[in-house]
């Protein structure tokens, strides 16, 4: 199971939702706990559709403060979900492991004597070091590792290759972190698939022509197959050309962030909100540009139907 953990200070800022798609697409997670969500049930469900998990459990926010959610797909099998003023508990049955765990979601209180109270609670149950940042400059600036993955003895034998990475962000001071229970050992290639939209597309016809005409000597079958394979190169070099501008203006600019980070500069504050407000932009230009040049029907389909979806 790959679980992602995020502080987001707010479900509903101007790059949460963004950056939690980004790393839902790049991770892949099963299950995502995000605490401090600041927003109600009927927003957090909408979030949950928009990030296409299929359960959910939210614990409210109170006066715009605090707020938790849980949201897993179907492939988790869940036996049991717990909800108390402070964690989310989730029981979790592993088949292929012939095993079963608790995944407990924790906000805790900043108070000394509430939180060892709470730890007395949670214990009946049994990279970059640092994950947050209150974005000072120079002499002012602090750093600490607030958020943490921690697992019973028990639990790291039966998931002895479990990893815990921290995943920057700039929406929130706080990293995600990524908990991986069972990474995959070898990278899998990942598969061509050629979308229909493409058809639509001004040259794409040009390119394959171009592309299945290219000489190649050998038997017959041994030239069809260099053929498909040429074609498909040269598809992802076309696509590239109008698919990678948006991408990669999200990229610069998140660079840039990176490396503001580690500067010093007077003005650090300033650019700092500058760079997010073009982040943001950057994702809102991206999801414009997809929607656009996208069916209307693919999108409905797309809604309607999950399978299809990510089969797409």
């Amino acid at each position: 199971m790959k679980a992602l953990v995020w502080n987001c200070q707010g479900a509903g800022s101007p790059l949460t939702i963004p950056q939690l798609r980004e790393a839902c697409n790049l991770l892949s997670p099963n299950l995502v706990f995000l605490c401090e969500t600041k927003n109600r049930k009927i927003f957090m469900e909408k979030l949950q559709k928009q990030l296409r998990f299929e359960e959910s459990v939210m614990v409210e926010s109170m006066n715009k403060a605090g707020g938790m959610a849980v949201m897993w797909s179907n492939e988790v099998q869940v036996m049991d979900v717990v909800t108390t003023a402070f964690t989310v508990e989730v029981h979790i049955m592993e088949s292929e492991a012939n095993v079963d765990w608790w995944f407990i979601g924790i906000y805790a209180s900043t108070d000394d004597q509430i939180r060892r109270n709470q730890w007395e609670v949670i214990e009946r149950r049994k990279g970059k070091p640092w994950t947050w940042s209150n974005q000072w400059t120079q002499e002012g600036e602090i750093i600490q590792r607030l958020d943490r993955a921690l697992g019973s003895s028990a639990w790291s034998q039966h998931f002895d290759r479990a990893t815990v990475k921290h995943i920057e962000n700039f929406g929130s001071d706080h990293s995600m972190i990524f908990l991986d229970a069972n990474p995959l050992r070898e990278k899998r290639k990942k598969r061509f698939i050629f979308d229909k939209r493409w058809l639509k597309k001004e040259g794409v016809e040009e390119v394959v022509k171009q592309a299945w005409n290219s000489p190649h000597s050998g038997s017959r079958m041994y030239k069809v197959h260099r053929k498909i394979a040429t074609c498909k190169v040269e598809i992802l070099k076309w696509r590239n050309q109008f698919q990678g501008n948006a991408r990669k203006n999200i990229d610069k600019v998140k660079k840039q962030l990176e490396e503001l980070k580690d500067t010093d500069c007077q003005d650090k504050k300033r650019r700092n909100k500058m760079l997010k407000r073009q982040l943001k932009e950057a994702y809102e230009e991206e999801e414009m540009f997809w929607s656009q040049k996208s069916r209307v029907q693919w999108l409905k389909e797309g809604d309607r139907n999950t399978h299809f979806f990510h089969l797409v």
